[in-house]
């Protein structure tokens, strides 16, 4: 979806995204079998990797200044963790009242309607007026800062994945805490986590986006490092607190460098950057579940915080390769 963002314009993922996701929707509402699921599970990954692509790509082209840019990344980020917080607990509270299928049709009617005003919105031409040269994706395949980053990214997506799944089984099961109150401990992380964002985007413009990365790694795994031993709600909280300022800022900032670093050719490296994401997304989950199955949640959340000391190094590393190309 990169290259074709960069060649064609932002128009139709942003308009075609909402699209299938909210096909994907009325779909769900309506399954009655396996297979439906299936195909409504592959159009709204699809949908949804359109819209998320082509939304941060967008934000990152209107901002020219490579610092502003990670501060504007930053910025659109709150945005997205809004959505991580406030719909499963609109969602909790109106299922009972509205039903499943109500709900999921009237988020399909948002999908649409978010669909007709990117349609009729006015985009920035395309970058790349030919079509980008299968020679010139291979070079920047080969590219040392893409691939210091998009192992950083690897870290960081399943960190964030892992981290929402079970942070809540670990304040309920390894911690005894009720479920009432191991829920508010994961909304305070979710908040602190947006909150920070906030921050980095102002933080960002005085200490520079490398800086920053490798101070928002540090932060965060020392504090998961805190979090595991600690066994009061208090020290639960504070260290959730930490954690999420900590882990808020990395993912939109190092795209922010990207963007920078690749201005003509942003979609594409964005289409690179998000693949290394979601395979993290995908595996450190699983890791951290196996972990937490064999030694406990108490010592597997000493993995997402050996992935943040990786993050941290990573992001050292790439901004010596950035000073040394001057």
């Amino acid at each position: 979806r990169g290259r074709l963002m960069d060649r064609f314009g932002m128009k139709v993922p942003m308009a075609v995204g909402p699209c299938l996701v909210g096909a994907a929707l009325l779909l769900l509402a309506t399954a009655a079998s396996a297979g439906s699921l299936v195909v409504a599970a592959l159009l709204l990954g699809v949908g949804g990797g359109m819209l998320n692509g082509a939304a941060n790509t967008l934000v990152a082209d209107l901002n020219l200044d490579p610092v502003r840019k990670a501060a504007a990344l930053n910025r659109l980020g709150i945005f997205f963790g809004f959505g991580a917080v406030l719909l499963p607990f609109t969602i909790g509270a109106l299922v009972e009242a509205a039903g499943w299928r109500l709900l999921l049709v009237a988020a399909a009617l948002l999908a649409a309607a978010t669909a007709v005003e990117s349609f009729l919105q006015s985009f920035q031409p395309p970058k790349q007026r030919e079509p980008l040269a299968s020679s010139r994706l291979g070079i920047l395949l080969r590219q040392r800062l893409i691939w210091t980053l998009g192992p950083l990214l690897f870290c960081q997506s399943g960190c964030e994945f892992a981290l929402g799944g079970f942070l809540s089984s670990f304040f309920a099961g390894a911690r005894h805490l009720p479920v009432r109150e191991a829920s508010y401990l994961l909304a305070l992380y979710w908040a602190a986590l947006m909150a920070g964002r906030g921050l980095v985007s102002r933080l960002v413009m005085r200490l520079g986006p490398y800086r920053t990365v490798t101070g928002c790694a540090v932060v965060a795994a020392a504090s998961l490092v805190v979090l595991s031993g600690a066994e009061t709600p208090a020290g639960l909280a504070l260290s959730a607190t930490v954690l999420g300022l900590g882990a808020s800022g990395i993912y939109p900032t190092v795209l922010g460098i990207a963007g920078a670093a690749w201005p003509h050719e942003s979609g594409t490296v964005f289409g690179i950057l998000f693949t290394f994401g979601l395979a993290g997304g995908m595996s450190l989950p699983w890791v951290v579940g196996r972990a937490g199955s064999v030694a406990g949640l108490q010592t597997a959340l000493l993995i997402p915080a050996a992935a943040f000391a990786v993050i941290a190094l990573l992001a050292a590393a790439a901004s010596r390769m950035r000073a040394a190309a001057g």
